[in-house]
């Protein structure tokens, strides 16, 4: 700390003589010891004073690069965990960015095989419909034979057909046919008691073997029948015989 006192100011100490001192004849020589005293206190004090302030100075500046390098320290730490962190995510960045390549490349693929697929299946296609082209224009043709067969066999059937009618009024018998390829057979002329009531079976000749779905009247004789039937193969034997069982129905005897 400087002292409070105002310093003395500084004169210079006057020349001393020799020669004036032995002319004079004095017994002593004024030194100016108070005034030296005076300016080597005042001196000392200025001293103490500095190093005081440099002391000062010098911890505080000493507390201030402490307090700098802590902060500094500090900061240091903050930007190293930042930079981790940066690290962290720029790591996983990429992690992503790989695993989106891959999956960008699995989905490339996977487009590169639909699109195979897909070239594959258009070509199966137009063969596909080359082939149904094929189909329908044999369909086609084979529907203008039926059509000209079936001219060809109406044309026939309108010409026999009065004939069918003597020969169906005479034999007391009609064979008609029936959805599902089912065949309705009619009799008539069975009965002597009534000549125009009718006796009808249906048969049945779509599966591997005949059936007769019913009958009218019930033939308790049908089931045989159907067997021979399925044995030999004989329809037109198969309807005589199933007459002549329904005749027997009504024979007096």
């Amino acid at each position: 700390m400087a002292s409070s006192r105002h310093p003395t100011t500084w004169r210079r100490p006057p020349r001393i003589s020799t020669a004036e001192l032995i002319a004079s004849g004095a017994d002593s020589v004024d030194l100016h010891k108070d005034a030296f005293r005076e300016r080597s206190k005042a001196f000392m004090e200025k001293l103490v004073a500095y190093k005081t302030r440099i002391f000062t100075e010098e911890n505080e500046a000493r507390a201030s690069l402490t307090e700098t390098k802590a902060k500094l320290q500090a900061k240091a730490r903050d930007i190293e965990a930042e930079t981790q962190v940066a690290k962290a995510r720029e790591i996983a960045m990429i992690d992503e960015m790989a695993k989106e390549r891959e999956e960008m490349a699995e989905a490339e693929a996977a487009v590169a095989g639909v699109k195979k697929q897909l070239v594959a299946a258009k070509a199966k296609l137009a063969d596909l419909e080359r082939e149904a082209d094929h189909f329908t224009a044999i369909v086609d043709d084979w529907q203008q034979v039926r059509q000209r067969e079936q001219s060809i066999l109406e044309s026939s059937a309108t010409a026999i057909q009065p004939d069918i009618q003597v020969l169906e009024s005479a034999l007391g018998c009609v064979i008609e046919g029936m959805p599902n390829e089912h065949i309705l057979i009619r009799f008539w002329n069975i009965d002597p008691s009534q000549p125009d009531r009718e006796c009808t079976f249906v048969i049945d000749p779509s599966g591997p073997q005949y059936i007769v779905p019913s009958s009218s009247p019930r033939l308790p004789s049908m089931g045989i029948l159907v067997d021979r039937l399925n044995d030999n193969g004989d329809v037109f034997g198969f309807i005589i015989l199933v007459r002549q069982a329904f005749a027997k129905l009504f024979s007096p005897s």
